[in-house]
């Protein structure tokens, strides 16, 4: 009789199963029959529920979703509750070298998992075997209770009497008490007769335990025939349900995905206003500061120069963007080495007052400048000071030592 239930019950409902779970950016599946046979093994990415939950019915009927944590994270408690099963977490989270050493000892007797496996189902995979480990003893004590009786000698003895007219309940326990008497009529010494007066009287608590055994069988089958007709009814309306379910979830998942766009380009238009304002905040400092240092130049004879870093064409241009270098304006080169004719064009361009140079420039650079008008210092000839971070020199000074070269200029 069980086994006809079990034969029902199995073509109908899928091998029920511990199922190991690896949550992150990519998830890891492990099933594990309740023999801990594998069903399935698998990593997703991109995560989609509903691909793990349709690639799950159709393996096995979870019923404990496991992960290797105290905390059960929330697509772990999400997929359990899809499923209607229950959750297992260790007592502490387990170490990767726990984890390692559960799944290298299982990949003995099944090396060819080896292969299916990487990272994320590895962690499943432990999280099941750790689930399974907890429930061993009592699955132990399940087989060995129905081992015994499903022993040969029993099952011959039940049938014979079964064949001679008897109820299932009768032969059962006929057949435990002809072997109880079979004992008793032994012709042995009385410390053995009264082993066996023992060995009958545990016997007889069998034949009881038997009967209760059967009685809780019988029970089982009126619920599993229940839960049958349940899971069938509730398959048939999943079954209908479906369509509409995927409907709704493609509509869910194209409004999430045009949100996130819309999301991602309004943080980048406000790092890119924040960039912005950075720089305007930046060249009004400037702006502010350039303005002070030229009234005080007016106040104490100082004359602002604006200055270039290198005597380059990229030099030059980047002291026009960030220092507003406009005709007319005097300059100091920091370093004037490097340069060649068409910088010094680009400079004439601008048509200085004057240049002071921080180091030697090229001759035929020089010879351009000075051909062309532009009056040319060394720092080494006039004093460069700093105010406020921005070089300065004594307009007198400059005047004294350009007369002194034979220049003289109304714009100084």
């Amino acid at each position: 009789m069980l086994t006809d239930v079990k034969g029902l019950c199995e073509s109908l409902v899928k091998a029920s199963a511990i199922v190991g779970v690896d949550p992150g950016i990519t998830l890891g599946i492990a099933a594990l029959d309740l023999f801990m046979n594998p069903i399935y093994v698998r990593s997703f990415k991109p995560v989609l529920l509903e691909t793990v939950v349709r690639e799950l019915s159709g393996k096995c009927r979870p019923v404990l979703i496991a992960c290797d944590v105290k905390e059960a994270p929330d697509m772990v408690k999400k997929i359990a509750s899809l499923f209607d099963a229950d959750i297992f977490t260790p007592e502490r989270n387990l170490t990767v070298q726990e984890k390692i050493e559960m799944v290298e000892q299982y990949l003995k007797d099944k090396p060819h998992l080896k292969n299916v496996l990487d990272e994320h189902s590895s962690d499943a995979l432990s999280s099941a075997l750790k689930a399974f480990k907890s429930f061993k003893n009592r699955f132990q004590k399940v087989e060995q209770f129905l081992k015994a009786l499903s022993s040969r000698d029993f099952q011959d003895r039940v049938k014979a009497e079964m064949l001679r007219g008897c109820s299932l309940n009768k032969a059962l326990r006929k057949a435990m008490l002809e072997e109880a008497s079979s004992l008793e009529e032994d012709n042995r010494p009385t410390f053995v007769r009264m082993d066996l007066k023992e060995e009958l009287r545990s016997l007889r608590r069998k034949v009881l335990e038997g009967e209760e055994a059967l009685e809780r069988l019988r029970r089982e089958n009126l619920e599993l025939r229940s839960r049958l007709k349940e899971v069938l009814a509730e398959r048939e309306k999943l079954t209908s349900s479906q369509a509409e379910w995927r409907r709704d979830l493609s509509k869910k998942l194209l409004k999430d995905s045009v949100y996130v766009n819309q999301l991602k380009e309004i943080q980048a238009l406000r790092s890119r206003l924040q960039t912005a304002e950075a720089k305007v905040e930046s060249l009004t400092s400037t702006l502010k500061r350039l303005k002070a240092i030229r009234e005080m130049g007016k106040a104490g004879d100082l004359i602002l120069l604006k200055p270039i870093q290198y005597f380059t064409e990229e030099g030059v241009e980047d002291a026009i963007r960030r220092m507003g270098v406009k005709p007319g304006d005097p300059l100091f080169i920091l370093n004037a080495a490097g340069g060649g004719p068409s910088t010094a064009k680009r400079l004439l361009e601008l048509r200085p007052r004057f240049i002071i140079l921080g180091t030697g420039m090229s001759h035929h650079a020089e010879e351009m400048l000075t051909e062309n008008g532009i009056p040319l210092l060394s720092c080494r000839e006039v004093e460069v000071k700093y105010l406020d971070e921005m070089p300065v020199v004594s307009g007198k000074a400059v005047r004294e030592k350009l007369r002194s070269k034979g220049v003289t200029s109304t714009l100084l």
